[in-house]
């Protein structure tokens, strides 16, 4: 079942950062970059979803990276 980034983010606490990564056809991988969740809006909501990576804790903030396809 394909996945929505939106949906996929509901869960996220909105302090917490993501991390959105493209993935091409020939599985190229290109980070659009890190925001926090409550700054996440337009376009990008609407991307599929192909995979949550492991989520990434540092001193000062939580990183959930998440693969998608454009």
């Amino acid at each position: 079942m394909k996945m929505k980034f939106q949906d996929t983010i509901q869960s996220i606490p909105e302090n917490d950062w993501i991390e959105v990564i493209t993935r091409s056809e020939s599985n190229y991988q290109k980070s659009i970059g890190k925001a926090p969740k409550f700054t996440i809006k337009g376009p990008v909501l609407d991307f599929e979803v192909l995979q949550e990576l492991p989520v990434v804790c540092c001193e000062e903030f939580i990183t959930h990276p998440i693969i998608v396809s454009v």
